[in-house]
Order: structure tokens, then C-alpha cells, then sequence
């Protein structure tokens, strides 16, 4: 994701290649909630990711494995 305060620069969310299935897609998520919302605090990051997650599971979402 570039950096709002420099274009240049690069940011890079690592992810433990090790998960897989709900936890890998809480944690994409969770990562991804925080680089959108920086000012976010923890605690409000992992319920948005918890409850966004619980929804896309029930409804059958899925990462396919390569």
C-alpha cells in the first residue's frame, strides 16, 4: 500500500503463509482494516475484522488454495 504522506514509499503487510482457512482471512482482513483506518484503535480494528469475517464465512466465502 503506498504511504499517504509519501508516494514513494512502499508499505508491506506480511502475512504468515502457515494460516489457513477463518484465520487467514480474520487476519487479511484485520491487516487490511488497519492500513485503511491507521487511526483506529486495536481493539475497534478486531471487531470490525471478527464481525466481518463471521459474515463472509456464513456466506460461503472462501480463499482457494493455489
Amino acid at each position: 500500500m503506498p504511504d499517504p504522506k509519501n508516494l514513494n514509499v512502499i508499505k508491506k503487510v506480511l502475512i504468515d503463509e502457515r494460516l489457513t482457512g477463518r484465520a487467514r482471512m480474520n487476519t487479511e482482513i484485520h491487516e487490511f482494516l488497519h492500513a485503511a483506518n491507521p487511526t483506529q484503535s486495536e481493539e475497534h480494528v478486531t471487531q470490525q475484522g471478527d464481525d466481518l469475517t463471521r459474515i463472509l464465512w456464513a456466506l460461503g466465502y472462501r480463499l482457494k488454495e493455489h
